[in-house]
Order: structure tokens, then sequence, then C-alpha cells
């Protein structure tokens, strides 16, 4: 093996390959070609790149650099109203003049649902037109359509359009609209981009162009670059919110048409009843909607909120529980505050979006605050300029609740409420949940959970019970009725479900409620630690068999019961019928007898 003492990389490369930067990109591109990395050549009379210059029919058409690439140049945004014969003039550089036997220029506006196809004129190497042509889209829900605009010779070349915003290939653009679309009212209609040339047609109540509005004087077409214009018979179409306390302050949004084309015009003109209405700039929607104008005392669409009741009327002192107030009007207004002790009471309102909400004319709730000491707390409800108290109603904060006792200290493993558990005294029953364990049930003499502890609203010191001696013992566990789960029994015998682990070894004299089911109907129950002794009701034919304790259930398997009789109905009614036909047998032939005799 020879010594290694030299070694060079080679490239290969093909300039056949540059496609436009263009959406969707043509086979080639001029810049493409030549801006690459290796010595591509463009030849635009043939619209390809090659590595070999003298691949190009003409020397004019060979080209080397970007400057000398056909390419469409920047312009300003090109507005064509539909319906409107209108042709569209395009700055251009190095534009080549087809030779013989290849076709002339052509737009190509990608419409969708209507591609349109326009024929060209170049007027030079640096500007051409696209000629006269109608332009339309379908529907009435788009008021200006943005369409790409890009430029072919011959059929298929295109011609590169290289504009750039941060770095980004933008392609040439032509807004297409429609002026009466989304524009029913005129300030709607002279708000519109004033670059449409759209204007309110007075006689006719529509949004149109100039020359479509059939009016003779200046005044029968109003546009917005006219600073004069205005729109008459202005409407409101909705209030929010519609009523609000009489002491003023709320912030009410009007939503109309016609209202104003600048903030100006609605600054000094807007009024409740004869009071004037401070409008809030920031929030104000030209031509639609005066928002969050402060309403000043008046008589008005004015409410008087009051209160009178408060449920529940005690909590906690470390706060959590939802209160409702109730009242009257209690939906006036716009800002709502409320406090419990001089304490904020969080209210909360979910509005449209989740179709919930926490206020109503009748009802405000609110989430109650921590209380500072016990004992009965004020409530005061601010809605805007309007602060409600009533010295009748008040919040009582006692203290705390502790646990003092479980009973019983143990479930099983599954879901289920033993008995009652005492909070403060005689108490409420729970559910005590299972546990979820990884492996093995618990041992037969129990187990005691990581921790136990209550959620109550927001007091934290039931949360964790380090007193408690709370155990959790295994499932019952019970064996099916017989290999196939059908088992055969007569009237009056005892039915004996086997199993284990069906009386847990706790302290106490609690124990699991068993209850037997035959079908429906329950069987009285003698129980110890692996039969459960079942003394079945009068009953035949069969039947499932249900076990339930607690959140315990458990089915294993049915019971076929049959009757005291030997026989069965059919064979009763068989051995009748039999004897009956038997007996008219014998007396047939003793009549035959007596007769011959």
């Amino acid at each position: 093996m020879g010594k290694k003492f030299a070694s060079v990389d080679f490239v290969f490369y093909n300039c056949s390959v540059h496609q436009s930067l263009q959406h969707p990109p043509s086979p080639c591109s001029c810049l493409s070609c030549v801006n690459g990395s290796f010595p591509c050549h463009w030849c635009k009379y043939r619209h390809v790149c090659t590595h070999n210059a003298a691949d190009c029919a003409f020397l004019e058409g060979r080209v080397n650099v970007s400057e000398d690439c056909p390419q469409i140049l920047p312009s300003t945004q090109i507005y064509v109203p539909v319906g409107v014969v209108k042709p569209i003039t395009l700055a251009a550089r190095n534009l080549p003049q087809p030779q013989s036997g290849q076709r002339g220029y052509e737009c190509l506006f990608h419409i969708p649902g209507s591609p349109a196809r326009v024929t060209t004129l170049r007027f030079n190497r640096s500007s051409l037109q696209c000629q006269n042509s109608l332009y339309s889209y379908e529907g009435n829900d788009i008021s200006d359509l943005p369409v790409n605009l890009s430029v072919v010779w011959n059929g298929n070349f295109i011609i590169d359009n290289p504009q750039n915003i941060q770095g980004e290939w933008m392609p040439q653009r032509a807004h297409l609209y429609k002026c009466p679309a989304l524009r029913e009212s005129c300030g709607l209609c002279l708000k519109a981009d004033r670059r449409f040339e759209c204007g309110w047609c007075v006689a006719e109540r529509r949004c149109s162009l100039r020359h479509h509005c059939t009016a003779d004087t200046p005044a029968s077409w109003l546009h917005g670059r006219h600073g004069s214009s205005r729109c008459a018979d202005p409407k409101i179409l909705k209030l929010s919110p519609e009523t609000g306390p009489r002491q003023g302050g709320t912030r009410l949004t009007i939503t109309g048409e016609n209202l104003g084309l600048r903030f100006e015009d609605v600054r000094l003109g807007v009024r409740v009843g004869k009071v004037l209405c401070s409008p809030v700039e920031s929030e104000y929607i030209s031509a639609e909607q005066g928002s969050s104008l402060r309403v000043p005392a008046s008589s008005l669409f004015l409410q008087t909120p009051t209160f009178y009741r408060v449920s529940p009327s005690r909590g906690p002192l470390s706060g959590g529980p939802w209160i409702g107030i109730e009242g009257s009007h209690l939906n006036a207004g716009s800002d709502v505050a409320v406090s419990v002790g001089g304490r904020p009471c969080s209210f909360s309102w979910y509005g449209v979006q989740s179709g919930l909400s926490r206020r109503n004319s009748r009802e405000i709730q609110c989430l109650t605050p921590p209380g500072q000491s016990p004992g009965s707390a004020p409530i005061i409800i601010n809605i805007n300029l309007a602060q409600l108290t009533n010295p009748k109603v008040k919040y009582n904060y006692p203290e705390d609740p502790t646990i003092l006792r479980i009973d019983p200290e143990w479930s099983i493993n599954r879901p289920h409420a033993p008995g009652p558990c005492g909070v403060g005294g005689p108490g409420p029953a729970l559910l005590v949940p299972g546990i979820i364990r990884e492996g093995n049930s618990p041992p037969e003499l129990g187990e005691r959970p990581d921790e136990l502890g209550f959620v109550m609203d927001n007091m934290r010191s039931l949360l964790v019970l380090n007193s408690s001696s709370f155990l959790y013992y295994p499932d019952p566990v019970l064996e099916p009725l017989s290999p196939t789960g059908l088992l055969e029994l007569k009237p009056s015998s005892p039915l004996i479900l086997q199993g284990r682990n069906l009386l847990p070894p706790a302290p106490g004299n609690s124990r699991l409620n068993y209850m037997v089911l035959i079908g429906s109907t329950p069987c009285t129950l003698t129980m110890s630690q692996t039969q459960l002794l079942c003394k079945a009701p009068n009953l035949t034919g069969q039947h499932k068999i249900t076990v339930r304790a607690g959140g315990f259930e458990f089915s294993p398997g049915a019971l076929q019961v049959y009757s005291d009789s030997l026989l069965t109905l059919p064979a009763i009614v068989g051995i009748g019928g039999g004897g009956g036909l038997l007996l008219l047998v014998i007396v047939a032939v003793l009549i035959a007898y007596k007769c011959k005799s």
C-alpha cells in the first residue's frame, strides 16, 4: 500500500436545477442562476441556466450578473375595482424583446377559483401594461382580496419578481375590491381605505364608485378624503350595559351605525338624557362604536341596586366558600367590587365564553376572603360610583372546624362509606377514597396511608391529620359458585358463598355491611371470615347472585332453584293425558265385548 501524499475535493454541480424565487417556483430563474455559488450563465431567450456560455443562441441574451436579469421592479400597491375595465402598468428592467416565433407577454392574476390570464403590452425594456380587462371574485363576504400577480412571456417564461421584505420573497400583488361588500352603512363606507375610491351614494343608500352613483350633485356622493363629509342618520343599535346606578360612573359601550369617522366627531356629542358624557379615545372605533363612555348621574335607564340576603350566611374563618348575595338590579353598571369585612370578595363572571355568569339582576356570587376575627362582618358592594350597604345583612365567621374523631378508622381498599365521620360532633357520612397501589393489595392486618386529611375550603390545618390511625384492609374476595358459574339448588336450601377477607380484623364494633341479592330479592345473612351463609327466599327459576358491601360489588354466578315436586309440570300433564287415553280404550273394549255377547 502506497503512502498518501496529496488529496483534493471534487465538486460536481448542475446549473439547470436553479428555480425561481416565486411561488409556485418556475423550472428556471435568472436571479437564482447567476447569484449561485458556481459559474452559471443565463440564456434569457432560451430561458435556461447553463455552465456553457456558448449554449446561449444570442450573445446579447447571455446574462452573468443579477443587474442584467429580466425582472419586475417594486411598485406601489395596485388597486382594481371588481367589474371595472382597467389597465395595469408595471415597471420592469431588462425585458427581452420576443424573437421570431416566440409569443408575447401576459399578466397572470392568481384569483382563487377563477385565475385570469391577460394580454400584456411591452412598451420597452423597462415598462409593460396589462391590457384593459374585467376582474372578479365570488361572494360578498370579502371586501378586499389580495391576489398574486406574475408576468410571463412566450407561454411559460416567468419574469423574476424579486421583492423582498426582511429577507423574505413577497410576490407582486393586486388588490381586487368591492365597494358594497361588508360596507352596508355610510360610516363603514367612508372609513374604507381611501385608495379604494369608494364613496356613499346618498340617493341610492349604498357604497359605490363615483361613476356608479346616478346622482349629479357633488353632495350626493360622499368620500372619506373630503374632510367635510358627514354621514346622516346615525343609529344606536346596542347599549352595554343597559342599566347603571343613579350615582353614575358606568362604563357604557354604544354600538351602532354612522357614529362619526374621527374621535373629534363624538368628543362633545354624546349625552345621556341632558347630561354630557366623556368618551374614551383609546376605545373609539370609527363609525361603529363609541366605547367606554363615563355616564354621569341621570334618570335615563338608571336603577337603584339593593341587596337583602347572603347565602350561606356563615363560613370558616379561613374563608373560601362561595356566597350568593341576593337583591335587585345587581347587574346594573359596568364595574363591580364586593368586600366582606373590609377584604375583597373575589368576584368572577365568565361571560359569553362559557355561558356562565357570577352576576345577574338578582344575585352576585363571590369567593369569601379570610376573616380578621370570629364574628359578623359587613358586606359592601361598589357598582361604579354607587356604594351599597345593608346593616341587616352580615356574614358570620365562626372558628374553623376541627376533626375530633373518625369512626370507624378503617376502610377496604375500594371506595366505600363504612360510617359517619365526626367533625366537631355528629358529622356527615363521607365516602372514603380508595388508594392506588403498585402490585399487591394491603396486608391482611391493614396498612396506614401516607397521609390522611380533609379539604375544606381554605382551611390548611385539616389537610394532614398526623394523629389518625386510619387503616386500609384488603378487599373481600368471593369464589365462583361453580366452574360453570351456575349452581343448582332446592328450595329452602341455604346458599353458601365461599371467600376470604370477608370480615377485616378492624378494632371496634364496625363491620362491612353486606347485602346479597338473589335476582332483586335480598336474603338473610350470617357472616364469617370465609363464608357468607344466605337463607334463600322462596323463589324458583334462574337468578343472578349479586354481593354488595360499600363500594364493593361482585357477582359469583347464577342460581337455579327447582320446585319440591319430583315431577315437572310437563311430566304431570303427559301422565294425565296418557291415563285418560288408556281409560277410553278400556271402555271401548268393554262396550264392544258386551255387544258381541
